[in-house]
C-alpha cells in the first residue's frame, strides 16, 4: 500500500507504523554507532591503492596485503585472552552484546 492509500487505514494503524519505523530507524542508528569504533582498523589508504591503480598485480597485492592484515587484527581481537570475559551467573543477552562491542 502506497502513501496515496493511506487514507484507507484507521488513524491508530498509520501512528503505529510511523511510531514502529522510527523506532527501528534509532535502533539502526545506535547499531551503527556502536560499529564505528574499530572500524579505523578496516579501511583502504585512498593514496596508496590509486598508486596500484595502474597494474592489475599490484592492485590484486595490495588488496591481499589489507585483507592479511584485517585477518590479523581479527584474529588477534578475538583471541586475546587479557580481556576475559568476566560476568556474573545471571548475566543476560546484554551482557553479551555490550562485551563484543567493546571488544571491537
Amino acid at each position: 500500500m502506497d502513501e496515496a492509500h493511506w487514507d484507507q487505514c484507521e488513524n491508530e494503524s498509520i501512528e503505529e507504523f510511523v511510531s514502529l519505523t522510527k523506532k527501528f530507524g534509532t535502533e539502526v542508528q545506535g547499531a551503527l554507532k556502536s560499529m564505528a569504533p574499530g572500524q579505523e582498523q578496516f579501511c583502504m589508504d585512498p593514496e596508496e591503492l590509486a598508486r596500484h591503480s595502474q597494474n592489475e598485480n599490484d592492485k590484486f597485492a595490495y588488496y591481499e596485503k589489507c585483507f592479511v592484515q584485517w585477518l590479523n587484527n581479527i584474529s588477534e581481537l578475538l583471541n586475546d585472552e587479557k580481556e576475559g570475559k568476566r560476568e556474573s551467573i545471571d548475566a543476560g543477552p546484554l551482557v553479551e552484546i555490550n562485551y563484543w562491542r567493546t571488544r571491537m
